[in-house]
């Protein structure tokens, strides 16, 4: 009798116990109720959001302007939203900074909004602004019509140089966009406002006759850093107008060893076209440098506009004998020696026939091969129902004569 009743009161206590215990999922809806997040960005925002002191607030705005993942927890954008508005102007300005890492596709129309709001009620924050919208990639419509606005009537040279790497990035390229610039350029004597346009018409526009127009012009400027940007442009912009090789005409005569170097990069993108005037002060360079590089890139040069003369032919076979003379140089002049000797064939094709077979170096006795393959293939009388004139050997974009480019010479031939 006495164990029935220990069964029958431990079997009521076991019923009671399991009416008290919560079930597995009112446990994990209880777990969540009361867990904190622990990321660092969710206590910055509700340090920003909840603290009374400034200094801490503070603290947590630099802490998130400075944050360099993608933030795609809402409160934390919600605090930033709000912030923006905040009555510190140094809390303010750090959150807008920060809002270009927002990239919770929900939220997105509602921080382009507050951005363009904060753009026409805050002038001295519009900087801040337009760095965030290069950040958030914010290319549309109506965001670009106010910047273009802006930047057609705004003549602060720290504005419009930060509206121009915008514009840089996401500008249209058509043919107002580039009048536009163009004027802007026109307007403005501040050099660094006009490199700021030579980027972004460079990078944006589509090779129309007003662009190469104006970087030719450019070209033509005491400041250094102006006449690179508009050299780089053209190599990029005006491969096929005849206005660039006037612009390298004058560039080649500099004595600043960044500026010739960028025009040699500006003639090495260029088709095939004889220039006396060039050719003559690339064997000036290549006579007079002590650079061995821009030595190399002056003698690839001559692929493209040597004018076949003797004394480009004279030199390059010098160059090619030499032994003294880098190998990366004797290369390119091996290379280039095919394309400039049909004139005077004969010495050539003796001097790139002994190079390709007794010389130490694989690289060097392929380049004096190619190079002979090309002497002869321009030097050969055209086929029956030709004409007067033979295909060459090998296109120029397409030649190990690496006029594009002396690292893919060597590497062509290294393989």
């Amino acid at each position: 009798m006495a164990s029935s009743t220990g069964t029958r009161f431990f079997l009521f206590a076991l019923i009671l116990w399991l009416n008290f215990i919560p079930s597995a999922q009112a446990r994990r809806r209880h777990s969540r109720r009361l867990r904190i997040p622990t990321h660092p960005i969710y206590l910055w925002a509700k340090t920003l959001a909840e603290s009374k002191d400034d200094d801490q607030r503070k603290i947590a705005a630099f802490k998130l302007s400075q944050y360099s993942q993608p933030i795609f927890q809402e409160p934390v954008i919600d605090a930033l939203l709000s912030c923006v508005s905040d009555d510190n102007l140094h809390i303010k300005v750090l959150c807008t900074k920060a809002l270009g890492r927002a990239r919770k596709r929900s939220k997105s129309t509602l921080v382009r909004n507050a951005l363009v709001k904060q753009y026409k009620a805050e002038p001295f924050l519009r900087n801040t602004v337009v760095r965030t919208f290069i950040a958030l990639n914010a290319d549309e419509p109506h965001i670009q019509k106010m910047l273009m606005a802006e930047m057609q009537q705004n003549k602060k040279p720290g504005e419009l140089i930060v509206l121009m790497s915008y514009f840089e990035k996401f500008g249209s390229g058509d043919d107002a966009f580039v009048k536009d610039l163009s004027k802007i350029y026109h307007e403005n004597t501040d050099p660094r406002v006009r490199v700021s346009v030579a980027k972004a018409i460079s990078e944006r526009a589509d090779g129309q006759k007003e662009v190469i127009e104006l970087l030719a012009e450019c070209t033509g400027s005491s400041d250094t850093p102006l006449v690179l940007t508009c050299l780089t442009g053209l190599q990029a912009q005006g491969t096929k107008n005849p206005l660039t090789w006037s612009a390298v005409e004058r560039t080649i005569l500099s004595r600043d060893p960044d500026v010739l170097e960028t025009t040699l990069d500006v003639i090495d993108a260029l088709p095939e076209s004889p220039n006396p005037k060039v050719s003559a002060r690339l064997l000036q360079i290549i006579t007079d440098a002590d650079d061995s590089e821009l030595r190399e890139k002056a003698v690839l040069s001559l692929g493209v506009c040597g004018n076949k003369s003797s004394d480009v032919v004279d030199l390059l076979q010098r160059l090619v004998e030499e032994e003294s003379v880098g190998e990366d140089i004797r290369i390119a002049a091996a290379l280039v020696l095919g394309k400039q000797a049909e004139a005077f064939p004969v010495a050539p094709r003796r001097i790139l026939d002994n190079c390709g077979t007794k010389e130490k170096s694989q690289n060097l006795r392929t380049a004096c091969q190619l190079g002979l393959q090309e002497l002869k293939t321009r030097t050969a009388p055209p086929k029956k129902g030709e004409g007067n004139s033979s295909a060459p050997f090998i296109q120029p974009r397409e030649s190990l004569v690496a006029t594009q480019s002396h690292r893919r010479c060597r590497s062509s031939l290294g393989s």
